[in-house]
């Protein structure tokens, strides 16, 4: 890696050696042991080489992953092929590596393109019509797509048609990133944490879709009504390049029907099989094996593989190991259980804002195999048993909101901002936390109100009522849906454009009913 990206200081240099005294220290004092002490300053130090870049992740994951087997090996309590066969979870990375061949057969083929494109004519060159269309978009194929490959989607669509227009990229690209973080807590499959959540914690893709996306909805209203006033989209086109972009065909897009419609198949199955199986490798192998046997340059699929992150993955779990083996990771849990004096609601708070906060500085996928494993704890404490669902619902809000505090929390933001780069248009850090800042302050308020919510609605329905709770609920959503529209369009300018959208969407289709029509006669008379 170059220099040039290496984000490291004498004052990062000096938190490091401070951090890491402060935790030997402590070690001594609280009475670890010397290997429980060794494990804490070997993942310190991890954390330390990954968010300074001073590796990159798989590198210094592999690196702690090595220290953990010597110390070990040097004790002779645990030997490295026990703490590799017991605590890596080749079943997520195995989950992971499946779903991104598919995602990837997805760009390669033009699905994602040519979908991006017939959405984008909707707009007819309007600069704002497109704002909200891109945004719209972009939720919704994150909703079925990892945030990684929605990005790369987006943004290169969006680069493309802002050339044709002539028009300023980045409040695009800005609003993008950030959608992006909202909708990665939509599914199972909208993020990476999520993935390694639903794995862990045997989670359907039914629970995603129940007890998360009701409020990602809520909360991407508001997102786009606070980023839309924060940094706006230009406001005028000229009236020529507009009309070029009905002009372009997005068949353009695909080089292969054939693989075009195969990409198409391998997404929906693998959505299908997530939502009725349980068993998310094995529907996760089947369609990444159905789409390398069927794409024409399968080593291309395979080379696309981010096989940075799958090694980190494994390098990272034997660092867990290392913590959980020497009684690190129970004694944070029983810290947490002390702090909170058995409180579920000081519990949850405490978890959530810790989580939002880590997540915002480091790397949320690196936290998220560390907490997994203490939330267990903590379930498997029979006074917080039952709340299990809600552990895990806290965890994926707040990591996933976290990861848009800074540009390097999460792979979809440094992606986005490279290719921004890449064309021309740097957005600046200053502009990023323009937005960052109070788009996390805002996201995180919501979602602990939120899973507040969870928390009392129980007893809250046991007073008045299971239905009275949901007509409260539906009406409290609709309410802030219809305050965000007015707040960012005015109802009749909403009611205007999806009056624009139906008509397109009814021209755009009718040539299709009509042969349909037609075949069925033809039918008929024979």
């Amino acid at each position: 890696m170059s220099t040039g990206s290496i984000h490291i200081t004498r004052r990062t240099i000096g938190i490091y050696a401070l951090v890491t005294g402060f935790t030997i220290l402590g070690g001594i004092i609280q009475g670890l042991s010397y290997m429980a002490i060794a494990c804490l300053v070997i993942f310190i130090t991890s954390i330390f080489l990954i968010a300074t870049e001073i590796l990159i992740r798989s590198t210094a994951a592999l690196l702690g992953a090595f220290l953990i087997f010597v110390i070990f090996m040097l004790e002779g309590s645990h030997s490295p092929v026990e703490i590799a066969h017991h605590y890596i979870e080749i079943n997520t990375i195995l989950t992971l590596f499946g779903i991104i061949i598919v995602a990837s057969l997805g760009l390669k083929s033009g699905l994602f393109y040519f979908i991006g494109m017939k959405v984008a004519k909707a707009s007819r060159g309007n600069p704002i019509v497109l704002y909200f269309i891109l945004a719209v978009f972009t939720f919704v194929l994150n909703i079925f797509l990892i945030a990684v490959a929605t990005i790369v989607v987006v943004v290169s669509l969006t680069l493309a048609i802002c050339d044709i227009l002539k028009i300023e990229p980045r409040p695009y690209v800005l609003m993008e990133i950030f959608v992006v973080n909202v909708a990665a807590s939509a599914t199972m499959i909208s993020a990476v944490p999520n993935i390694i959540i639903a794995e862990k914690a045997a989670l359907t893709y039914t629970f995603y879709i129940v007890n998360l996306l009701p409020f990602v909805v809520c909360f991407f209203l508001v997102s786009i009504w606070f980023i839309y006033k924060t940094f706006p989209p230009p406001t005028h086109v000229d009236i020529l390049r507009a009309s070029a972009i009905l002009e372009i065909d997005e068949w353009l897009f695909v080089k292969n029907k054939m693989e075009f419609y195969v990409s198409a198949v391998c997404i929906i199955g693998l959505i299908i099989g997530f939502i009725a199986s349980r068993e998310l490798m094995v529907v996760s192998i089947l369609f990444a094996v159905l789409a390398l046997a069927l794409y024409s340059k399968p080593e291309e699929l395979i080379r696309d593989v981010d096989w940075d992150t799958l090694l980190f993955f494994m390098g990272f779990y034997v660092i867990i190991a290392g913590l959980s083996l020497t009684g690190v990771l129970d004694g944070i849990a029983n810290a947490l259980v002390s702090a909170s004096g058995g409180n579920i609601f000081i519990l949850v708070t405490l978890l959530f804002w810790i989580s939002v906060i880590v997540s915002g500085f480091v790397d949320n996928i690196p936290y998220v195999l560390v907490i997994i494993p203490i939330i267990n704890i903590l379930v498997s404490n029979g006074q917080f048993a039952q709340y299990e669902a809600m552990f895990w619902i806290m965890l994926i809000l707040a990591c996933n909101i976290g990861g848009g505090l800074n540009p390097y929390s999460a792979p979809q933001n440094l992606l986005a901002l490279s290719l921004a780069k890449r064309a021309k248009y740097p957005i600046l850090t200053s502009d990023f936390y323009r937005i960052s800042m109070k788009w996390t302050i805002i996201g995180g308020m919501m979602a602990y109100l939120y899973v507040m919510m969870l928390l009392v609605a129980p007893t809250i329905i046991a007073v008045i009522g299971y239905v009275t709770f949901i007509l409260i609920v539906t009406v409290s959503i609709i309410s802030v849906f219809l305050v965000a529209i007015h707040r960012i369009l005015g109802i009749r300018v909403f009611a205007g454009y999806i009056k624009t959208f139906m008509r397109y969407t009814y021209n755009t289709i009718r040539p299709w009913i009509r042969r349909l029509k037609m075949k069925t006669k033809k039918s008929l008379k024979t």
